[in-house]
């Protein structure tokens, strides 16, 4: 909810950027699905500034998404995000820039003073550091912000990733610690996944996730073309069951065929009757096949 700060902030951004009226410069806004006037304050300004893009989704997606729908719009050398709260200095951008062109390829503010926060804030932000020093094994010493400058490989790099979710019935004997090596993944990532804060909390017959982040040029090892019969395009769960029967979810199957399956908000829709269903090849086995077709080329 952002509808009181969109317009300082952008003012900040105007006045720095006119200090080096040489360099070009875009403004992507998000709207993770605010409640006030945000959405239409922010189509307003990209219709009035040919500086501003205006991105609004469709439902709240959370802030780490929310930056990735934004790195979507993106066009320029070097992205820099920050949060619309005020609290970030956005005015300092060249700053950013300047380290970046020491060599650095990531520069990544870290706050010295900020804005008295309540008790409560206080120990929320205590919390959420120690529990992504846990889940995620962050290195000690290391400062995670989302006021940050990164070149443009960098955002490329992560956009061409394609995320799927394969979900795994937990048998009798079990372990988070098993399953994380059967399926090549850290445990770390199985409990982020599911919000596993204990490894020895789950049971048998309890469903949870298995996360796999792949490169969009190895879809072709981690999935398999199916075709789907008239009776089944008739269906309007069709997508439900597709996906129930390879074990993973609509977002998966949406990642693997963005132009077989269009996306309306919540809302997919099957336009081809030929998609990619995963198989979830495990890692070690795609090296192995792309180190065969290598070698074959050869």
């Amino acid at each position: 909810n952002s509808e009181k700060n969109i317009h300082g902030v952008l003012e900040e951004i105007r006045n720095a950027m006119s200090g080096r009226p040489e360099v070009e410069y875009e403004v992507v806004l998000v709207n993770d699905c605010s409640k006030d006037r945000t959405a239409d304050i922010i189509k307003e300004i990209a219709h009035e500034d040919p500086h501003v893009i205006a991105v609004d989704l469709a439902k709240n997606a959370g802030q780490p998404n929310a930056l990735l729908a934004g790195f979507n719009h993106v066009s320029g050398d070097y992205i820099m995000t920050s949060d619309d709260d005020g609290q970030t200095p956005v005015g300092r951008v060249f700053d950013f820039l300047d380290e970046i062109n020491k060599g650095y390829d990531v520069v990544c503010a870290r706050y010295t003073e900020r804005k008295q926060q309540s008790l409560f804030r206080r120990m929320g932000t205590w919390v959420n550091t120690k529990m992504s020093d846990w889940l995620i094994e962050k290195p000690k010493g290391t400062y995670m912000a989302s006021f940050f400058m990164a070149r443009r490989y960098i955002i490329d790099e992560m956009n061409s990733r394609v995320n799927m979710t394969r979900y795994y019935k937990i048998k009798a004997g079990d372990t988070l610690s098993q399953l994380a090596e059967d399926f090549e993944i850290s445990l770390s990532t199985i409990k982020q996944a599911n919000n596993i804060q204990n490894a020895s909390y789950i049971q048998k017959g309890q469903i949870i996730k298995i996360p796999y982040t792949i490169y969009e040029s190895d879809i072709k090892y981690y999935s398999q073309s199916i075709t789907i019969t008239a009776e089944q395009l008739q269906k309007t769960n069709a997508l439900e069951e597709i996906a129930n029967l390879y074990g993973t979810d609509v977002e998966t199957l949406y990642n693997l065929n963005p132009e077989a399956i269009k996306k309306s908000g919540s809302t997919y829709t099957l336009e081809n009757d030929s998609i990619l269903v995963p198989k979830f090849a495990k890692k070690s086995e795609v090296i192995l096949e792309k180190d065969k077709q290598l070698t074959n080329q050869q």
